[in-house]
């Protein structure tokens, strides 16, 4: 669905639009991704090894002839587009997910139906309806299809803050990136040009994690989980506190679908 000028604007508005300028893009710590057109891959044969993928893959197909497939060993920013999986074994993005995730599908079919990988979780964003999808497809993409967060400390003392930048792949559409976290405990500041934030975290008796996220009007996003009062490692493992599962994505909700009821 294409939207219009005035909506696109209003939008932005609504969502505290950070600037009409460009925000020149940081790609150096991104990197090229991967692509893979009309391949196919068994689960025993994908490619990427133990490394972080953020491939793009079009028009593949996965056979799914074990118990789980994993699409890699820890998939964020990863892209499927018109591609198929065959096989009835469980599927997920990663052996080793994070909440903070983000990866993108458009007309992923499985044994014929239209399919949604970890539907009932966060790291799916579905890009139907959304300018990223027309991006993607380019072969030199104008605006941002990558977005990653880099914190300036590994975590923030309680009644502290840190320093948040994001870094894209391109321009990000209208020089806007929006920030959000759904934890009450914690206030996020963006910088005038919107490409860093700075995080305020509250003091409480008990250290706890926030999850720190960001978009741009094309819908692309990303999220960082961030320590507070307790360095990740000694963290211990408990469920996010106040973290919204959001099955399409930010703007999978705002933006009207066909299929949306």
């Amino acid at each position: 669905m294409r939207l219009s000028f005035t909506y696109m604007a209003v939008l932005a508005i609504s969502l505290t639009c950070l600037g009409e300028q460009t925000v020149s893009a940081q790609v150096g710590e991104l990197g090229p991704r991967m692509q893979y057109y009309d391949k196919v891959f068994w689960a025993n044969d994908m490619p990427g090894g133990d490394s972080v993928s953020n491939a793009l893959f079009r028009d593949c197909c996965f056979i799914c002839d074990s118990d789980t497939l994993f699409l890699a060993s820890h998939a964020d920013q990863m892209v499927l587009i018109d591609c198929t999986i065959l096989g009835n074994g469980e599927v997920k993005w990663s052996r080793y997910p994070s909440v903070s995730d983000r990866n993108y599908i458009s007309g992923l079919v499985r044994n014929g139906y239209d399919y949604v990988i970890e539907q009932n979780g966060t790291s799916s964003v579905e890009l139907e309806g959304l300018p990223l999808a027309d991006e993607l497809l380019k072969p030199e993409p104008q605006y941002a299809t990558q977005l990653k967060l880099v914190a300036s400390v590994d975590y923030i003392e309680p009644g502290g803050n840190c320093q948040v930048d994001a870094v894209s792949d391109a321009p990000l559409p209208g020089g806007f990136l929006g920030w959000r976290c759904d934890d009450s405990r914690v206030k996020l500041v963006p910088s005038a040009d919107g490409m860093s934030c700075k995080v305020y975290a509250e003091e409480h008796a008990s250290p706890y994690m926030a999850l720190v996220q960001s978009f741009g009007l094309n819908g692309v996003e990303c999220a960082l989980n961030i320590s507070v009062g307790q360095p990740v490692s000694d963290m211990p493992s408990v469920e996010l506190p106040g973290v919204t599962v959001m099955k399409k994505g930010l703007f999978g909700r705002l933006f009207k679908r066909k299929n949306d009821k």
